[in-house]
């Protein structure tokens, strides 16, 4: 009984997500000629679907399902609790087979398309009413990671910090902004995670740029303003520890203690325009997913440079596995499933 009580909690606090993943063939009418296709004529190639429809509860579900992953070979057994915030949101993202992956064939899959909400980004955050029906989840949490997928995260940090005041807060969305009081209150312990794209400003700026001196130059440059709030004036430092991807060769950190990046040997940076052989969703949430192992395991709650050296290497190295062999299918799509041994 003693044991239980000294399991750690992790909090997943996210937005209510369905993602329903099609994954698409092209045939043609000739081979399967048995096809009700009207309105084709007999030569024509036509879309079915390859499979049944997958449906994760967003990127939150992914995120259990890689620390998951990580916890079968580990000898940690925290108590994970899950919770969501707002109205659902439906998305549904295209796979099409991509790529050759002879080593595992059932590989090789990988999104073209990703149909999104018709209501676009709110104009306000979202709302998350801490009442008896989930105080206790959102108490005493030794780690916390928000999932945010509208937009705007719920303004609640400093209420959060009261119930969790020796908490380290892990922090990704689909945008840079509205994260200044989470920072604001968790300094230190609070770890924002976010992508390349959600920094281009001037797209046109981005893609002009084929060496990653300029890359890292401008994502500095967009991290430092005011909009975005993450930078100290007055003390000339970034108030949170930043991580950006810039999947799948190049990983940046800038936070108190300075400035990080790595990128893959002989890689130059891949545009910002979609990639012909598609993407992997799940790429980010495997970057939040090893954070938070690393913090479970070794309490390490700061990016020094023999930390990111060593978390850079790993996170490259388990990207690269996801861009060859990309999402599993096997009657439909799931999670992909490349043997990270040698990682």
């Amino acid at each position: 009984m003693l044991r239980e009580e000294k399991r750690p909690n992790i909090l997943l606090l996210g937005s209510n997500v369905k993602l329903n993943n099609l994954p698409i063939k092209e045939v043609s009418l000739l081979s399967e000629g048995s096809l009700p296709a009207y309105g084709y004529n007999p030569g024509d190639f036509i879309e079915l679907l390859a499979g049944k429809v997958s449906i994760e509860n967003g990127r939150l579900e992914q995120c259990l399902t890689w620390l998951a992953s990580y916890l079968a070979s580990a000898s940690l057994t925290p108590r994970i609790r899950t919770l969501t915030y707002g109205e659902q949101k439906e998305i549904f993202q295209i796979f099409r087979k991509k790529g050759r992956a002879a080593a595992q064939k059932d590989h090789g899959w990988f999104m073209v398309y990703q149909i999104l909400p018709p209501e676009g980004r709110p104009k306000g955050p979202e709302v998350l009413a801490i009442d008896e029906s989930n105080l206790e989840a959102l108490s005493n949490n030794s780690g916390i990671l928000i999932i945010d997928d509208g937009g705007w995260p719920p303004q609640v940090a400093s209420r959060i910090r009261s119930l969790n005041p020796e908490s380290w807060v892990i922090g990704m969305g689909i945008g840079i902004a509205h994260w200044q009081e989470w920072a604001e209150q968790f300094g230190n312990c609070f770890f924002l995670f976010c992508r390349l794209s959600d920094l281009e400003t001037t797209r046109m700026e981005m893609d002009s740029s084929v060496t990653w001196e300029t890359i890292v130059a401008m994502s500095l440059r967009a991290l430092r303003t005011e909009e975005i709030g993450l930078w100290d004036k007055k003390n000339n430092r970034f108030l949170c520890h930043i991580v950006v991807e810039m999947f799948p060769y190049g990983i940046l950190y800038a936070g108190p203690n300075g400035v990080f990046f790595r990128y893959q040997e002989g890689c130059l940076p891949q545009k910002s325009a979609p990639r012909q052989k598609g993407a992997v969703p799940c790429h980010d949430t495997l970057v939040t997913s090893m954070m938070a192992m690393d913090f479970l395991e070794i309490g390490c709650r700061d990016f020094c440079r023999s930390y990111f050296y060593d978390f850079s290497r790993r996170v490259l190295d388990n990207w690269q596995l996801l861009y060859d062999y990309g999402y599993f299918f096997s009657d439909s799509l799931e999670f992909p499933d490349p043997d990270f041994s040698s990682v």
